[in-house]
């Protein structure tokens, strides 16, 4: 799992979303969902908001 790049919430100012690369395919990921790795395989769990970078925006794309 790499990181790709991260946001921070404007209320809270903790770290909010991470963006990250997994088996070839990359996710937006909110910290509110739960997420498992099984056999380095992401299986999410409750993570509706696990949106693939490539129904993002360009300008939101790292």
């Amino acid at each position: 799992m790499r990181i790709i790049k991260h946001t921070k919430d404007a209320y809270s100012q903790k770290i909010a979303i991470f963006e990250i690369y997994v088996e070839n395919e990359s996710f937006k990921i909110d910290l509110n969902c739960e997420l498992v790795f099984l056999n380095h395989k992401l299986n999410s769990h409750h993570a509706s908001s696990a949106t693939p970078l490539n129904n993002i925006s360009p300008q939101n794309k790292p």
